[in-house]
């Protein structure tokens, strides 16, 4: 048998010399809903276990998997589900944390991809692939990475890389750098997004976001030990074509919050958006009635005068670019708007959709609204 030495100690390994043991479950039925509790009361100890169990399935015989309260340390992957709800007794009670980033473990981009489409790194907390439809609620996903120099700091809470639909509810998602990435269409609802640098963006057809918290957070690599840091940049469109919908904005708040080192935002120096600056993603963003703290600037876009690229398109019109309506202060006093570049501040009269459901109507057309209610349900 192996032995191992540490200093003085010996190490017997884990065999049975050692007297290691472990015991495992029998894998429940494939049942409508499957429960995760750390305290082992559910069906599994870990939400991957769960996952896997449900990967595992053929057709849809597991519909749900219910998280109870706890911290669960885990990075998650999930693909190839027709249709899945995970949901969690409260954004504040089912945590999911764990530590991921791009110089960590390289994906989007700079991974080596093993089938066309799909990413061959992991950087983000959670990675969706390939699924119909998911519905995450009452949950919150925590990528612990704290940026610093000489890495590189992207670091997902969530990618979702499917031309699918996500709907997310009454959760939150927290990250310094690319907090979210989104692909296909996703609807959030009341629900926290917080980071810093370019913390929600994709190549996205339509991401819908309704009466959330978008929270921006001091930079951790600027300045760490000052009281204030200078801000960076919410948004970054990469939607797939002209004609598709992008990133769409109602009755929101934006905010601003200290970062891990307790630095807090220069007032005026976080703007709404910047380009990627490449002609094949197309920069759509449409803000309708948010309500914006003082740290956004005057300004509100990025551009040249702030060493960023021109949007494309570069002039904006009442479907396409970057767009503005109604927006306040976080007291519901009207902006002063006049003083914006590179985006385009509509008209009543200009404005593509009238609500939330002239949106879903037009592009998420099979939209059930019960998927949003919450159903009490205790394992």
């Amino acid at each position: 048998m192996l032995q191992f030495t540490r200093d003085t100690k010996t190490f017997n390994g884990i065999g049975h010399d050692a007297r290691w043991r472990f015991r495992i479950k029998p894998l429940p039925e494939a049942k409508p809903e499957i429960w995760v509790a750390k305290d082992g009361s559910g069906d599994f100890l870990t939400i991957q276990g769960a996952l896997n169990f449900v990967m595992d399935q053929v057709g849809t015989k597991v519909q749900s998997v219910k998280i109870a309260a706890g911290v669960y340390q885990e990075p998650l992957y999930l693909y190839g589900v027709e249709q899945l709800n995970i949901e969690g007794e409260g954004a504040d009670e089912s945590q999911i944390t764990f530590t991921n980033y791009e110089s960590l473990n390289s994906g989007l981009g700079l991974g080596y991809s093993k089938l066309a489409g799909h990413s061959g790194g992991g950087r983000s907390l959670f990675m969706v692939e390939d699924v119909g439809l998911l519905v995450l609620k009452k949950l919150s996903i925590t990528n612990l990475h704290q940026r610093r120099e000489g890495v590189r700091n992207q670091a997902e809470s969530l990618y979702f890389n499917s031309t699918g639909k996500l709907l997310v509810v009454n959760s939150h998602f927290t990250s310094e750098q690319d907090t979210l990435m989104l692909k296909g269409s996703s609807y959030f609802y009341r629900s926290l997004i917080a980071g810093n640098v370019d913390f929600i963006w994709g190549q996205n057809y339509l991401s819908l976001f309704e009466q959330n918290e978008i929270r921006s957070l001091g930079n951790s690599v600027k300045d760490p030990n000052s009281e204030y840091a200078e801000g960076s940049y919410i948004l970054q469109a990469r939607t797939v074509s002209e004609d598709a919908p992008g990133f769409i904005f109602i009755n929101n708040r934006f905010t601003s919050y200290p970062g891990p080192t307790g630095n807090r935002i220069r007032p005026g120096s976080t703007f709404i958006a910047r380009s990627a600056g490449r002609p094949v993603y197309v920069d759509n963003v449409l803000m309708i009635n948010n309500q914006f703290d003082n740290h956004i600037a005057a300004q509100g876009w990025a551009g040249p005068l702030n060493h960023e690229p021109l949007p494309n398109p570069t002039q904006a019109g009442a479907t396409q670019g970057w767009r503005e309506y109604g927006s306040t202060d976080l007291q519901g006093n009207k902006l002063d708007t006049s003083a914006r570049k590179y985006g385009r501040v509509l008209k009543a009269e200009e404005l593509p959709f009238s609500d939330v459901a002239d949106v879903m109507r037009l592009y998420w057309p099979d939209f059930k609204p019960e998927l949003m209610l919450e159903k009490e349900s205790k394992h």
